[in-house]
């Protein structure tokens, strides 16, 4: 009984602890405070540190190598608030991968993509209070960005979280899962929070998964694709999408200004595009005609930031891992290591690659890799190993 009770309190816990890094990214609502608390509640129930996979190699990258990143920023007149920002994500992620090592990829699998369905969700209702007028829901702005927004001449609504762009990611955890309603319910937040590449990715993504199904599963997403399209034709979001067809876009124009300005910099400062600027620094973008720490090219910022070297690394493991799990026997793992490329690929088109949220889906596909190497997809408690299958091999 006692056994069982820990086991519950350790899964609760970390679930809540996801739920609040889905629902404050930022920290900027004050939800995420549970986060570093929930950690330390988790070591508390365990009891135990489990080694994971490539330890040295995560700790070179995710505290060595950014502590001095820090002090190089800091030498460099970076903004002190970003600088201490930015190694905090590294940092706390560094402490998740401690804490939460050990326990069944297939639980944290479930509680992270569930509390970032939950977050589309809200953002669905959220939506609909904008439409009715509810007042309130602008005050969360910090959160990301809550209110309405214009598209020609028509005002939506848009509910944008900072973990909006992971939407992605769980909604193809559960389409591969043949989970379809909290599929929908990812897809439909990314309209809610007026995100058209994270639409554009899953819809393309998503026809072809049902396309190379046979029977039911195949007309009902062609089905969908339909409605789906003929919902957001007849919606003003749709302008949005002309745009960048025809070229007009300003989003497109602005992002194109970015590259430019980042490559112009790379080319005037050698040693800063090796080794890194620094954490917190800034750099001045024709397309935001200021000084910027972070745009909507993060693969290209963190190049910035940390140096070519160390992206080379940071993002080799990234395929590597996520390579190896698409080619693993066990479906389940497949479907992590699908998720990981898509979560690599969105994230890099807002400043949301190197943060925690990421990392989780990084550690979790690590995870799956080792236990299922392992045979057993393992929850430790502080005195018990409960295991569970790791997959259902194709």
């Amino acid at each position: 009984m006692r056994v069982a009770a820990a086991d519950t309190s350790l899964r609760s816990i970390v679930f809540l602890t996801m739920l609040s890094l889905a629902l404050d990214a930022g920290g900027t609502i004050g939800i995420r405070l549970f986060f570093p608390i929930g950690l330390f509640l988790i070591l508390l129930l365990k009891r135990k540190i489990v080694a994971f996979p490539y330890g040295l190699l995560l700790f070179y990258l995710m505290v060595a190598y950014p502590t001095c990143l820090y002090f190089i920023g800091l030498i460099r007149n970076a903004n002190l608030e970003v600088a201490v920002s930015q190694y905090r994500s590294t940092v706390f992620s560094w402490a998740m991968f401690i804490a939460l090592s050990g326990i069944s990829y297939v639980f944290l699998a479930r509680a992270f993509y569930s509390s970032i369905a939950l977050t589309a969700f809200l953002a669905i209702v959220l939506a609909f209070g904008l439409i009715l007028g509810v007042p309130g829901i602008e005050s969360f702005g910090t959160g990301g960005y809550f209110g309405m927004r214009g598209i020609g001449e028509s005002l939506i609504p848009n509910v944008q979280f900072r973990s909006t762009l992971f939407f992605v990611p769980a909604g193809l955890y559960f389409l591969l899962s043949r989970k379809l309603l909290p599929f929908y319910i990812c897809f439909i937040g990314l309209i809610a929070a007026v995100s058209k590449g994270g639409m554009i990715f899953l819809f393309i993504i998503s026809s072809l998964f049902f396309l190379a199904n046979k029977g039911h599963m195949r007309w009902f997403g062609l089905v969908s694709a339909v409605l789906i399209v003929f919902f957001l034709y007849n919606y003003p979001l749709w302008e949005s999408f002309r745009e960048i067809y025809t070229g007009e876009s300003r989003t497109v124009e602005v992002r194109l200004l970015h590259y430019e300005s980042l490559m112009k910099l790379f080319s005037e400062d050698h040693i800063g595009f090796v080794f890194g600027f620094g954490l917190g620094t800034e750099f001045y973008s024709t397309g935001a005609g200021f000084a910027v720490t972070g745009i909507e090219l993060d693969h290209l910022n963190t190049i910035r930031k940390y140096g070519l070297i160390w992206s080379l690394v940071f993002f080799g493991f990234i395929i590597s891992i996520s390579l190896r799990a698409i080619s693993s026997r066990f479906s389940d793992v497949r479907t992590l290591g699908v998720c990981l490329a898509a979560a690599f690929i969105v994230a890099g088109t807002n400043p949301v690659l190197i943060s925690p949220i990421f990392f989780l889906i990084l550690f979790v596909t690590m995870q799956a890799l080792d236990q299922s190497g392992k045979g057993s997809g393992s929850v430790q408690t502080s005195s018990v190993l409960v295991a569970s299958s790791p997959g259902v091999a194709a």
